[in-house]
């Protein structure tokens, strides 16, 4: 029986042969495939984060409530932290020297 390679695998793969065909392609065909790339690209990186942090719909209810007042710093940093890992996995580039 063969295994079927894996997600991350399969992404690659497309990922590759786009980035191979877009120099190819004319240049409305060109950009949609450099956008596939980046996607893709993005799609690989969400893979490979940690699980995300705080449930925003929860944390929203936990601010108007009141019940984030006694440890704000905290609460900022934990955010902080959840945008910054956003970041790195939609422009990673976006943060070098930081």
């Amino acid at each position: 029986m063969t295994e079927l390679p894996d997600v991350p695998d399969m992404l690659a793969t497309v990922r590759d042969f786009l980035a191979r065909l877009g120099p190819t392609l004319d240049k409305g065909a060109r950009f949609e495939a450099q956008v596939a790339v980046y996607l893709l690209d993005i799609a690989r990186r969400e893979l490979a984060a940690p699980p995300a942090g705080a449930d925003t719909t929860r944390l929203c209810a936990d601010i108007r409530s009141g019940r984030c007042d006694v440890r704000w710093d905290e609460t900022l940093d934990v955010e902080l932290d959840a945008a910054i890992a956003r970041v790195r996995i939609v422009r990673p580039d976006h943060l070098e020297g930081t």
